[in-house]
């Protein structure tokens, strides 16, 4: 209950106001909660409504990476890491490439081992990861490099979106 909404009745003393509207404190927007009193002999208090702006989520967001892009050899390899709404507090979403997919770090990549911060309101960052143009003439074809997202506070891990994949290119 709101700690602002209190009727005092002359004869019944205070008097539990009747809350008639929901916020969702999940979702940014806004709400609008009435407060009603009636006394013990059916008297009403005129309503008072109150509008209510939630600017941040309370909830924990969800955290993604999305990859499919796609680089020739010797350029940035981008891979988006997303919120899945504002929050409140500063996130911090530490990343690694990691060895599992068809390119080799140190040889097609630059390993890559870091974190972005969220400050509050943002939802979206770019995270490019350094391709190494090969130099031995040596026909590869293309190679995909993995990016995952590792488990830290103030977000839940996506459970299908924690890793993606990008690919490099052969000019």
């Amino acid at each position: 209950m709101d700690a602002g909404a209190v009727c005092v009745d002359n004869v019944d003393g205070k008097i539990s106001p009747v809350r008639t509207g929901n916020v969702d404190t999940s979702a940014r927007g806004t709400y609008s909660v009435t407060y009603t009193c009636v006394d013990a002999a059916g008297n009403s208090a005129v309503p008072v409504t109150r509008i209510i702006k939630t600017i941040f989520s309370t909830a924990q967001p969800t955290v993604s990476v999305e990859g499919g892009m796609s680089v020739d050899e010797g350029g940035i390899l981008d891979f988006v890491v997303s919120l899945s709404h504002q929050y409140q507090y500063p996130v911090d979403v530490y990343y690694v490439t990691v060895p599992w997919c068809s390119a080799t770090a140190g040889s097609d990549y630059v390993h890559t081992d870091d974190f972005v911060r969220f400050e509050p309101g943002q939802t979206e960052h770019t995270v490019g990861i350094t391709t190494i143009q090969d130099e031995d003439g040596i026909q590869e074809g293309d190679e995909t490099v993995c990016l995952e997202i590792l488990l830290t506070v103030n977000y839940v891990l996506s459970s299908t979106d924690y890793s993606a994949e990008g690919t490099i290119t052969e000019p």
